[in-house]
């Protein structure tokens, strides 16, 4: 009976690294070694990059690091050399646990495409269930450790408010319940108001206005964090915006 146990466990144990799976108390890795490109060590090598943007995210954010064991993430990845894209599912209640899906490179799924969604589980783990971040300062923050090329590309589109596009409105932002992957004006409008914000205030400030935005309202929230109303910032940061674009395009 022993021995027959032994060689179900040694059966299981094996499987698991067939399939990838390393785990400790925070991260469990789903990287099927099967995939093509993975070498051996790779979902160490995930674990390891997970573990770290959770580290250096919630001390830059918070000032120290979140427990272990708390906010447990499944990652499940597909290796794609033609598709760069990943979704967290974030839980919270009393079991808060998350689960990001990652379809993208090796390389990116232990970039910047990784720490974007970490990012995502550190803020819905410190800001769980009715406290969670409104979704357009989540991806605000999230998009601030984004690849070079997508960055630039907001950047671009940024610059391009007022002129090629219209201004987008800072209520419409306040009111969005999804960012879709595809849209990236709203990615380029949620990051270029994040920066704003944080220009008038520390970290702290920013979130704390988050908070307040899912408890009460965004008028609210930026009335008492921020001393002004909506229309007050839609045009505070369209002249900021406009200061911006002038200073990039003086000569280096």
């Amino acid at each position: 009976m022993r021995l027959a146990f032994c060689l179900a466990c040694l059966c299981v144990v094996g499987q698991a690294k067939a399939a990838g799976l390393v785990f400790n108390e925070n991260f469990t890795i789903l990287a099927a070694k099967s995939q093509p490109a993975l070498t051996s060590g790779f979902s160490e090598r995930l674990l390891a990059a997970a573990e770290r943007y959770r580290r250096e995210i919630a001390q830059e954010w918070f000032a120290q690091e979140l427990a272990d064991g708390v906010g447990k993430t499944t990652i499940s990845l597909t290796v794609s050399h033609r598709v760069d894209k990943a979704f967290t599912w974030a839980r919270s209640g009393a079991r808060n646990y998350h689960v990001v899906y990652l379809t993208t490179s090796p390389q990116q799924a232990v970039g910047s495409t990784l720490k974007h969604e970490i990012a995502h589980v550190v803020l819905a783990t410190q800001f769980p269930g009715n406290a969670r971040l409104p979704i357009w300062l989540e991806e605000g923050i999230a998009s601030r450790y984004d690849d070079a090329e997508r960055i630039r590309l907001r950047k671009q589109i940024t610059q391009s408010f007022g002129h090629a596009r219209p201004w987008p409105q800072v209520t419409q932002l306040f009111a969005t319940e999804n960012v879709p992957s595809v849209d990236q004006t709203t990615y380029a409008f949620a990051v270029s108001l994040t920066d704003y914000l944080l220009t008038l205030d520390n970290r702290k400030t920013l979130l704390r206005f988050g908070a307040m935005c899912s408890q009460s309202t965004p008028d609210q929230a930026l009335a008492t964090h921020y001393q002004m109303q909506p229309h007050e910032l839609q045009l505070r940061w369209q002249h900021w915006v406009h200061q911006v674009e002038k200073v990039a395009q003086l000569p280096q």
